[in-house]
């Protein structure tokens, strides 16, 4: 009798341990799922400082491109603004403004024009401050820098820029944003079309 009551309280001690040890397994669990979601919370102010982020790099990379007049780079900026970073009303609209090509002719036009002045230009972004709430969807944004000419290696000229693009920004776009409209585009880079062009070189040649 008292051999059978020392294994069954063997047997006893034996499953509270074994209840204790899962007991312990399942709150070490807890707590790590607990720790893992208290990381991955993000806090209002950590969203905004994100979109604030994206927006900057979006609207730099954006400047860049609309600026752009250098023969090897002008065909690969035009394909990003059209093929991503513009709305269709947008992409209209700076088409009708002679901003950015609205054919492929005009394209090649900019790079022999390019090619033949021997011109390239850099395109420095220095700041990008938002004008309107970064919780809206829709955001406006200061973007001012300047563009640096050179022809043959030299600098011709140095012009300073101050645009204010509109933004669309969601949390269902993944951090790529659009352009929706924009305002202060500099005219010295307004896209020339081969019939302006040619009108010009013909009054140039009857007041010669």
């Amino acid at each position: 009798m008292t051999k059978f009551n020392s294994s069954r309280t063997k047997t006893s001690s034996r499953a509270s341990q074994k209840l204790s040890f899962s007991r312990t397994i399942l709150v070490s669990v807890a707590s790590m799922a607990v720790l893992s979601l208290a990381a991955c919370a993000v806090t209002p102010e950590q969203l905004k400082a994100q979109k604030s982020e994206q927006l900057t790099k979006f609207c730099t990379e954006v400047a860049k491109h609309l600026l752009d007049r250098d023969p090897k780079t002008i065909q690969a900026s035009v394909n990003e603004l059209l093929h991503g970073e513009l709305s269709d009303g947008a992409r209209t609209k700076l088409q009708a403004q002679k901003i950015i090509p609205d054919s492929s002719i005009d394209v090649l036009k900019a790079i022999s024009d390019a090619e033949v002045s021997k011109r390239v230009n850099e395109i420095e972004v220095s700041s990008v401050k938002p004008l309107t709430s970064l919780d809206k969807d829709d955001v406006q944004l200061l973007v001012t820098g300047k563009e640096t000419v050179k022809a043959s290696g030299k600098v011709v000229v140095v012009r300073p820029f101050s645009m204010t693009m509109t933004c669309r920004l969601t949390k269902d776009m993944d951090g790529f944003a659009q352009l929706l409209d924009l305002k202060g585009f500099p005219s010295a880079n307004t896209i020339q079309t081969p019939v302006e062009a040619d009108n010009k070189s013909r009054r140039g040649r009857k007041r010669g």
